[in-house]
């Protein structure tokens, strides 16, 4: 197995024009921003918002309503569109609708 080095994050770095936020990569980039720590989803698990195949309609209803009740859920949206993240539950948006307001043509 191979050594992983670990680095810091940098919020400052250039976006790329495709990013896919995997959360299994550790990138946790998103709880350095002002507005998580009043987040709804703050202390959910990960799981809760990155769905996987088999996963049912409920868990996504389960984190649509976690989104719905959110303080920062503006923060959260303008985080995830401004980063060009399309996987996982952000705002209670899906990927696709994020990807509509990314290319300008609403949700």
């Amino acid at each position: 197995m191979a050594n992983v080095k670990s680095t810091p994050i940098d919020l400052k770095k250039k976006k790329s024009a495709h990013r896919v936020y995997d959360p299994f990569n550790h990138d946790l980039s998103y709880r350095f921003t002002d507005w998580y720590d009043s987040a709804a989803c703050h202390g959910e698990p990960i799981s809760t918002f990155f769905l996987v195949p088999g996963d049912t309609k409920i868990q996504l209803d389960k984190a649509r309503k976690i989104c719905k009740l959110c303080p920062v859920r503006r923060d959260c949206l303008a985080f995830a569109v401004e980063n060009k993240i399309f996987s996982g539950i952000w705002a209670g948006t899906s990927p696709l609708q994020r990807r509509r307001l990314v290319a300008g043509k609403g949700s």
